[in-house]
Formats: C-alpha cells, structure tokens, sequence
C-alpha cells in the first residue's frame, strides 16, 4: 500500500497536480520518536526545505 501511494503521488506530481516536499536525506527519526532533539531536527530540516522551495510552492499554487 506504501509503494503504490509513492508511485500515486509521484505520478500527480508529473501531471502538474501535486507539489511534494521530499528531504534530501534522510530525516533523524524513525516511525516511533520520543526523541526530543531528533525529533526537533527533523522539523528544523522541514522547514529549511520549505523555506528554501516557497518560491516554488507559491508559483504552484498560482497554477492550480
């Protein structure tokens, strides 16, 4: 079911339907955290992405 909703949303995202944000690497917790500080680290790295893609994320949202 994972795999077909990644294959569903990368196929919207080539129809010009979606817009993804997907981290360059991979994030410092698991499924499961209690983690404070990995947990603080992948938010940190979600919004560096998103503040970094905005330009992006606007023009997207103009087209739709």
């Amino acid at each position: 079911m994972y795999n077909a909703q990644l294959r569903y949303v990368a196929e919207q995202q080539k129809a010009g339907n979606a817009f993804a944000l997907c981290p360059e690497r991979t994030l410092p917790v698991g499924r499961v955290s209690h983690n404070r500080s990995n947990m603080r680290a992948a938010y940190d790295l979600g919004r560096k992405l998103a503040t970094a893609k905005l330009p992006h994320i606007q023009e997207f949202l103009t087209q739709v």
